[in-house]
């Protein structure tokens, strides 16, 4: 793993962390086309075993 997120699963869009508006100092994997998104997390996972932020599964 190259430390790169993958594209979207449901529409092949561009995945990007974002800070959670939800929550304070939670993040998360969100699509920027389509909107879809991981749980929130309480900090980007980038050596995770499963990708950045568990998107990568």
């Amino acid at each position: 793993m190259n430390g790169e997120l993958k594209k979207c699963p449901f529409c092949g869009g561009k995945a990007k962390i974002y800070k959670s508006f939800d929550y304070v100092s939670k993040y998360r994997v969100e699509c920027t086309k389509c909107w879809a998104h991981t749980p929130n997390y309480d900090k980007p996972k980038k050596h995770s075993k499963h990708g950045i932020g568990g998107q990568n599964r």
